[in-house]
């Protein structure tokens, strides 16, 4: 998984010899068939690439949705965050929607539910722990550093953006979608989705 080996007889050498090479410790790198062209890609053939989401949900008007990706400080691998992906059913002559990111938000949501893993009929678990909610705005303390916003996509469009976002152990990722700054003033179906993936710390 790593560099090449050379070894070379000097002259005067006559005979064979045997060589034998071990590794100390298991390798983070997954060996697979074919040709890889990422680590993300890697790691989806190795069984350590997964999903989580919201499915989508029914949101009031007085509520705003939250969600949280958190790699704990008890995990075992870094957490790459690859691509997240929010949808909405506002239609046109309704308010857009908005939506806040937070960098270790302390916010503690009711909806905890295991990543999906990406590897068809693969057993490995993820270490993230995904949670979300929809709860008024002032119900729930997001906590940690707020970060980038945007608008959320309406219509029933999905909209998908690829951001590379390292989550150490101990670290923790959370979006919240409002109205303008507040709940979302009329209800709509919204969906948040993450993908990522994760490779052990040895």
């Amino acid at each position: 998984g790593g560099d090449r080996i050379i070894v070379r007889a000097s002259e005067w050498v006559d005979g064979t010899a045997n060589i034998k090479i071990s590794a100390s410790r298991s390798s983070a790198i997954v060996f697979v068939n074919g040709p890889v062209h990422s680590a993300e890609e890697e790691a989806t053939r190795g069984g350590f690439a997964f999903i989580a989401g919201t499915g989508v949900v029914p949101v009031l008007g007085t509520q705003a949705l939250f969600v949280k990706l958190d790699n704990p400080s008890t995990s075992n691998a870094n957490i790459f965050l690859m691509r997240r992906l929010f949808g909405g059913n506002r239609t046109a002559n309704d308010a857009v929607l908005e939506y806040q990111a937070y960098t270790n938000p302390t916010m503690v949501l009711s909806n905890v539910v295991p990543p999906g893993n990406r590897r068809g009929g693969d057993a490995n678990a993820s270490e993230a722990i995904w949670s979300w909610q929809a709860a008024a705005i002032d119900a729930i303390t997001i906590g940690g550093a707020q970060g980038s916003g945007g608008f959320v996509p309406h219509l029933g469009i999905q909209e998908v953006r690829d951001v590379e976002f390292i989550l150490p152990p101990g670290q923790s990722l959370g979006f919240v979608v409002t109205g303008v700054g507040s709940n979302l003033g009329q209800a709509a179906r919204l969906s948040v989705t993450l993908e990522w993936y994760e490779e052990p710390i040895f």
